[in-house]
């Protein structure tokens, strides 16, 4: 397994998911669009909740690799929450971010891997002021694969 295998696992997942598509259906009336890469000179428009997956790094050490991915999860939302409070005003895209991300990470963890990779610790970054109404949230995705020493030898 490589980088560009990870990938597509991690692609093909997030595009079969039915959860994440009705998901996206219900709050914003289309299904999600799955990405590799992006081409900074014609960006993706937000028309729909937007998942762009790219190599991050690639670690080989003595004991074994670590490739990380990483998946950017961005959406458009001008709407506000009722919070009951009288000085509190919310934006909708907080909530709907973070449960749109969590939604791609439960799918990407799913994805079947090669006997011998495991997840590492997955951190987010949110940007969630800057770009409004465009929210947009960057996990990185390590998976390791621990070298086995067999006769002497590493495989």
């Amino acid at each position: 397994m490589n980088m560009t295998t990870l990938i597509t696992a991690y692609k093909t997942a997030l595009n079969n998911d039915t959860a994440l598509a009705a998901w996206c259906t219900t709050n914003f009336s289309a299904v999600q669009d799955v990405r590799v890469s992006i081409d900074k000179r014609d960006p993706a428009t937000l028309a729909a909740p937007l998942i762009i997956l790219a190599p991050h790094s690639e670690l080989d050490a003595a004991d074994g690799m670590t490739y990380t991915i990483a998946a950017s999860c961005g959406l458009q939302d001008e709407g506000l929450l009722a919070t009951g409070l009288a000085k509190v005003t919310e934006l909708q895209g907080v909530s709907h971010l973070d449960t749109f991300r969590n939604t791609v990470k439960a799918t990407m963890k799913a994805a079947t891997l090669d006997a011998g990779y495991y997840f590492g610790d997955i951190s987010t970054d949110y940007e969630a002021v800057d770009y409004f109404p465009n929210f947009v949230a960057v996990m990185l995705f390590p998976v390791h694969y621990k070298a086995r020493k067999m006769r002497g030898r590493y495989s």
